[in-house]
C-alpha cells in the first residue's frame, strides 16, 4: 500500500481534504500557520520524524485536535498514550482498520474539513 493510494483513499472515503507531508519540517510548517485540521495520522517509525515530538507539539497548541500513531513497533502504543495520543494504528494494517479508526473520530463532524496524513 503505497503513502498516495492512503491519502487518495482516504479523501475518497471521508470526503475530507488529506495532505501528507514527507517530512516533520513540512507539518510544522503546516501547523503553524494555523491549520484547520481536524486529525492527524502521524507514523512515529520516519527517521526523518520524530512522530512523538510531532503529536506533542500538535496536542500542546491544541489539545482538542485528534492524533492517531501509526507504528510496526506494537510497544510504541504505550509511549503514544503517554504522549496525549487519541489512537494508535499499528502496522501493517488494511484500509479498513484505517478507515474504521478515522471515522470512529470524524463521524460526529458536521462539515468536511481537512485531515492530516502523516508518515
Amino acid at each position: 500500500m503505497t503513502k498516495e493510494f492512503v491519502v487518495d483513499t482516504l479523501a475518497y472515503q471521508l470526503n475530507r481534504q488529506v495532505l501528507s507531508f514527507a517530512t516533520e519540517e513540512e507539518a510544522r510548517d503546516y501547523i503553524g500557520q494555523g491549520d484547520s485540521a481536524q486529525l492527524f495520522i502521524v507514523g512515529v517509525d520516519g527517521t526523518d520524524l520524530d512522530g512523538f515530538d510531532l503529536i506533542g507539539t500538535i496536542k500542546q497548541s491544541s489539545p482538542a485536535k485528534i492524533c492517531i500513531a501509526m507504528s510496526a513497533t506494537v510497544d510504541h502504543e504505550q509511549q503514544a498514550a503517554g504522549m496525549s495520543a487519541d489512537g494508535f494504528l499499528a502496522k501493517p494494517f488494511g484500509m479498513a482498520d484505517l478507515f474504521e479508526l478515522a471515522e470512529h473520530f470524524l463521524v460526529e463532524r458536521d462539515s468536511p474539513a481537512e485531515v492530516e496524513a502523516e508518515n
